[in-house]
Formats: structure tokens, C-alpha cells, sequence
């Protein structure tokens, strides 16, 4: 993974997260908990299934959360082939890593 730094040598927060979506494999995820603002679920990110057949790389899908932990009814909102839009919409949202 190639990731920008500063000159001082950080890689900023976008950049790890556009070089860790980049990284995916099949069955993998990245999941960030949303504000209340914009739901107070979940934004996951994965690889399409059905890419390169139907529809693009990543998907976004977002998911509730039942009693602080994931409900398992995924919402699909968008797919992209671009990493860095998908980090763009989680850092414009204030999206915050979830384990």
C-alpha cells in the first residue's frame, strides 16, 4: 500500500482509510458508527460479490444496530470503483471506527 504523507511523515486519517478500502478481500468489511444525525447505525464497506458481472467494486450499505451491536439487515446505498469517495462519505458524515 502506497499511502501520502505530510512532511513530517503522517499519513492522514482519509488516506489510511482509501489505502484499507483498496486493500479489501472477499468477505472482508470496514465498519464506521454513523452520528444520530445520520442515523446512528452503521456504514459498511465491502467488496461487490457480483463485480465484475453487475455493478461496481465496493459497496456502501448501511446496517441498525439493535442493542449497541449489528441487526444484520443491510441497506444498500451506492457502489463505486472509487476508494476515495467512499472515504469522502464517511469522513464528510463523522463516521467513527466500530470494532
Amino acid at each position: 500500500m502506497f499511502w501520502k504523507k505530510d512532511k513530517s511523515g503522517h499519513v492522514s486519517p482519509k488516506d489510511a482509510l482509501i489505502s484499507e478500502i483498496e486493500g479489501l478481500t472477499t468477505g472482508q468489511a470496514i465498519r464506521y458508527r454513523l452520528t444520530d444525525t445520520f442515523g446512528g447505525g452503521l456504514a459498511v464497506i465491502g467488496l461487490n460479490p457480483e463485480y465484475p458481472a453487475k455493478g461496481a467494486r465496493y459497496v456502501l450499505c448501511t446496517e441498525a444496530l439493535a442493542n449497541e451491536k449489528p441487526s444484520g439487515n443491510k441497506r444498500t446505498l451506492f457502489d463505486t470503483n472509487k476508494a476515495k469517495l467512499l472515504a469522502d462519505w464517511i469522513f464528510d458524515r463523522n463516521g467513527q471506527r466500530y470494532a
